[in-house]
């Protein structure tokens, strides 16, 4: 989101920007994952909109129908499993999924997908790229902008900006195992999602409860990330084994289907953030860092990342054509 919405900003005042993503499409956390006949948002569960700019943009996007507000039943369960209903504070998910609000953030850019950036080097003033897949790339850049995870970041900046390198040393990320759960015969918690306090889970959500969704069947639950840093290096199955038999202790039963994924950087440690503005900048080398780990960690803090980051990069290329 915060990539994305950079290089929005950047076309709409007439700069030529190209967007290199790994994966086979953008998303990031706000992908859908779609397999073993599981079709859910695993990874960003809904978002807000509390900044005027980004209420605007949400506001299209549900003109649009690609998004929609979730007024499901929310609850949150203290630490001795006691449920206290969660007041509704304008909560939005993707239609019909969450990277559905993608189709219209991405229309007139230039992406370039399956595109693993490995380098960064300076040529004659210029930023030159290397990729994993096809080499150095052909263009020559007059400014790079990095939406990546810190960790990413650093490695791709040690020897590129230093600077940099050190920004994004400072921050940090903490994992969170995803469990995607799917039963033939619906269930009847009392509740569409829960926010818990207490246990190895911090969320769940009937995902196909959400605006736009059909099969009421389908649960994503994520792990707390604490317990996602206990169990780093533990198997799919036992993740699955365990996270389960959490949710069973909340009037659950076994699902018909499953899938875990580890989002190994899920959450932002905001205090170690590298910047109040929510982004970093460099106008001498031309090079800056956007994401929801410079901002708040929420969906809406990529975009104003995003978005800020763009106005800036406009701001020092038009000042080095004048």
């Amino acid at each position: 989101m915060a990539g994305v919405t950079c290089a929005q900003r950047l076309t709409d005042a007439g700069h030529e920007v190209v967007i290199l993503e790994r994966n086979a499409d953008v998303g990031g956390r706000m992908r859908t994952w779609h397999a073993g006949g599981l079709h859910c948002d695993h990874g960003a569960a809904f978002f807000t909109a509390r900044d005027a700019n980004f209420a605007n943009v949400v506001k299209g996007w549900c003109e649009a129908g690609f998004a929609a507000p979730w007024r499901g039943r929310f609850v949150a369960f203290d630490a001795a499993g006691v449920a206290q209903q969660v007041a509704d504070i304008g909560r939005f998910v993707g239609t019909p999924y969450m990277d559905a609000v993608f189709s219209t953030t991405v229309t007139g850019l230039r992406v370039e997908t399956g595109r693993t950036v490995c380098a960064l080097a300076k040529v004659d003033g210029k930023w030159q790229l290397t990729t994993r897949e096809n080499g150095r790339y052909p263009d020559l850049f007059d400014a790079v902008v990095l939406a990546v995870p810190p960790g990413e970041a650093r490695e791709l900046l040690h020897a590129a900006s230093p600077a940099l390198s050190v920004v994004a040393d400072r921050a940090r990320m903490r994992p969170c195992w995803a469990l995607m759960l799917r039963y033939r015969t619906p269930l009847e918690l009392g509740f569409e999602a829960a926010f818990v306090n207490g246990g190895p889970l911090r969320w769940m959500a009937n995902d196909g409860a959400k605006p736009g969704r059909r099969d009421e069947g389908t649960w994503v639950l994520h792990a707390s990330a604490e317990w996602s840093v206990r169990h780093l290096d533990s198997s799919p199955e036992a993740v699955t084994e365990a996270l389960v038999r959490a949710f069973i202790a909340f009037g659950a039963g076994f699902p018909d289907a499953s899938a875990a994924y580890l989002w190994r950087d899920a959450e932002a440690v905001i205090e170690s953030g590298p910047a109040s503005r929510g982004y970093v900048w460099r106008d001498l080398e031309r090079i800056g860092l956007c994401g929801d780990w410079c901002s708040s960690g929420r969906v809406e803090g990529a975009w104003l990342s995003g978005w800020s980051l763009g106005l800036a990069v406009r701001s020092c290329l038009a000042r080095g054509a004048a």
